[in-house]
């Protein structure tokens, strides 16, 4: 006898509009016979694409497929092992900005689902449709139909308006809960916003694929939301936790530490004790947490030894800073000064969200002089590259164009060749441990190859600097002629972490905490990773080579594994691409360890370099000094069971050979 089988998402499909009309309100089938008004469209998704029905699904003689019940019969229910089955109307409420109208069209939908399907077909339950984007009229619906037993979930479209986590759903969710209904998240929507961070893609595949990428920004702000006031247990409401401050922090951690005030300009009092070194204090702190301490960000490193000086490692993300506001002005050519003093940046701003820690670095990593983490040399030496007998150590300049000066793009230029010329003569030339990336004003092609080919000729500065947030994907062909100013000097493009590009920082619109905003950065690498497969960037430039820093890898074998297999039944969408995505991710693609994932079972970890087997070829250690996050080089990995040659090749072989550095 066959496992019984329950089918958990099989699609009901209105036919038109005219098969809601005996369940709309007199007013609405008016406004259809009338107007131009016809409801909603069933799929943002061209009829004839591979995704939009199974290839051996027969269509009905009349209306499209999903939407005949005997067919459904035949070809699911029927089936041996069929024991029931969930319908998912997946009717795009959301894309009806009337609420009046979504609320209507929402409640006929529900009534036709219960009148030709439900009611025929005792094996079929169903899933409500809503009017996600007026939580209010969401409810209404919830109420009305939410006791009918063939109704045993509420259907909300992946892509929405704001993040499902947000306060405004809160009750929604409650509406659900107490009538015993889960909430079900499809895949879709039609909300009007872009389908990732970073703008449209060019090809429905990408969106395909970055559906994914939308679901687990999705689940981010569901679990760091909660409800203001719910309490679970007996006893006296706890008192409202305050904030951990930075030096509570580090006496609960039990760190020595001094307060100091730094200097005007330096930002306010912060922490600071000279020689830190050592494993991140987060290893530490999740120690804590398990003892029923409580957490905290990171605040300085714990007191160690000196790294063995036979053991070196390459750097791949060392973060430095002008000291001041002031020095950027005084690094600025004369004729951008008085503009700069007068209208600033004029930036498009970012996600205005609290930091983990001032300035987003440790509290030990502020200079003597209170100037800024990351500006002092003397004391990157100290903290770092003497510390831990670094060999080689890539910059990352903090001061970044897009952020100061993506809407005037002359201004962004002059930043840009402001702060490479600070770098050459502040940091590579006293130290020749120092490499360094080429800052680039990255929406302004024309001003960035041009700064490409001003100083791609000091090898000292060894790849092109761009950030993950821009305004388009990075496959548009707006960025090639970047890629191939780079490709041709033979200058890998770094993409680090961070950025503005005018966008919600999700597909679904702007996060709420800073846990989801930082968390939620991996899903912006997984979108432009994907648009740049797409594009055939890599079919133009054979010798392209990117490197992803400050996004994780974990997520890499997944996301090339969905990207092959849309790539089987989609290809003719992206003739140009002669080779499957997971080879152009092979041959093209790096990938720097901060912040590397550590789930509870680090053999986990070890597994992804298995999934994903080029991966042994381009994951490069990289610290992220001096932010909150760092990740000591003597630390990191250190409990992932991998053999010496993999170790090895991390933390400098694989650096060694991608930025070309001498032995």
């Amino acid at each position: 006898m066959p496992t019984p089988i329950v089918d958990a998402n099989v699609h009901a499909v209105v036919p038109s509009v005219t098969a809601l009309l005996p369940h709309l309100p007199a007013f609405w089938r008016e406004q259809v016979a009338t107007t131009a008004f016809r409801g909603a469209p069933e799929s943002a998704w061209p009829p004839g694409m591979p995704m939009s029905r199974h290839a051996d699904a027969r269509v009905p003689a009349s209306g499209p497929p999903g939407s005949d019940l005997a067919l459904l019969r035949e070809q699911v229910l029927d089936l041996p092992g069929i024991e029931s089955a969930v319908l998912q109307c997946a009717y795009a409420i959301e894309s009806i900005r009337n609420p009046d109208g979504a609320a209507a069209v929402a409640a006929a939908v529900n009534d036709w689902l219960v009148a030709e399907w439900l009611e025929p077909e005792p094996r079929l339950r169903a899933s409500m449709v809503v009017p996600s984007h007026t939580p209010g009229a969401a409810v209404a619906e919830i109420e009305r139909v939410g006791d009918h037993p063939g109704f045993v979930q509420v259907f909300l479209p992946i892509r929405s308006a704001m993040p499902y986590g947000r306060r405004e759903y809160h009750p929604l969710h409650a509406a659900a809960a107490e009538r015993g209904l889960v909430v079900g998240l499809g895949y879709g929507g039609l909300t009007g916003n872009a389908p990732t961070g970073v703008g449209w893609p060019t090809y429905l595949v990408e969106e395909f694929v970055g559906m994914a990428a939308v679901a687990q920004s999705q689940l981010m702000s569901l679990v760091v939301h909660h409800r203001p006031g719910r309490r679970t247990g007996r006893g006296p409401a706890p008192r409202p936790r305050r904030h951990v401050g930075r030096r509570a922090a580090a006496l609960r951690l039990g760190l020595p530490a001094r307060r100091r005030r730094g200097p005007a300009g330096g930002g306010p009092g912060s922490l600071h004790r000279r020689g830190g070194d050592g494993n991140a204090v987060r290893h530490r702190a999740r120690a804590l947490r398990a003892r029923g301490t409580g957490g905290c960000a990171v605040t300085t490193l714990e007191e160690r030894p000196a790294a063995p000086a036979r053991t070196t490692w390459i750097d791949c993300d060392v973060h430095i800073a002008m000291p001041s506001p002031a020095a950027l002005r005084e690094n600025l050519p004369e004729e951008w000064r008085e503009r700069h003093d007068r209208y600033g940046g004029n930036p498009f701003h970012a996600s205005l969200y609290p930091r983990m820690a001032l300035g987003a670095a440790r509290t030990d990593a502020w200079p003597p002089d209170g100037s800024a983490p990351g500006s002092s040399l003397p004391f990157l030496r100290e903290q770092l590259l003497d510390r831990w007998a670094i060999e080689y150590a890539v910059l990352g300049p903090i001061v970044r164009p897009d952020q100061a000066g993506m809407r005037n793009p002359g201004y962004a230029a002059a930043l840009a060749r402001a702060t490479n010329d600070w770098v050459v003569r502040e940091w590579l030339d006293p130290d020749p441990r120092l490499r360094s990336s080429i800052v680039v004003p990255v929406e302004d092609t024309e001003y960035a190859v041009a700064e490409i080919e001003r100083v791609a000729g000091d090898p000292r500065f060894v790849q092109v600097y761009l950030q993950i947030k821009t305004s388009a994907p990075l496959g548009n062909r707006r960025y090639w002629p970047i890629y191939e100013a780079a490709a041709a000097h033979d200058l890998p493009v770094g993409i680090h972490f961070g950025g503005v590009g005018g966008h919600p920082s999700t597909a679904a619109g702007w996060a709420s905490y800073y846990l989801e905003d930082h968390a939620g950065n991996a899903q912006t690498f997984q979108h432009q990773l994907v648009s740049l497969v797409c594009s055939g960037v890599f079919e133009r430039l054979p010798n392209l080579r990117i490197v992803l820093i400050e996004g994780g890898v974990a997520w890499a074998p997944a996301l090339v594994w969905r990207l092959d297999a849309a790539f089987e039944r989609m290809h003719d969408e992206v003739p140009h691409l002669t080779r499957r995505p997971s080879e152009y991710v092979a041959d093209h693609v790096w990938f720097t360890t901060q912040p590397v994932e550590e789930p509870p079972d680090p053999r986990s970890l070890a597994r992804v370099f298995d999934d994903l087997p080029c991966l042994r070829d381009r994951v490069m250690y990289s610290s992220d000094y001096p932010h909150w996050d760092f990740d000591a080089p003597d630390q990191v990995l250190r409990t992932v069971p991998l053999d010496a040659a993999l170790r090895a090749k991390i933390m400098t072989g694989n650096a060694r050979e991608l930025y070309r550095l001498p032995r």
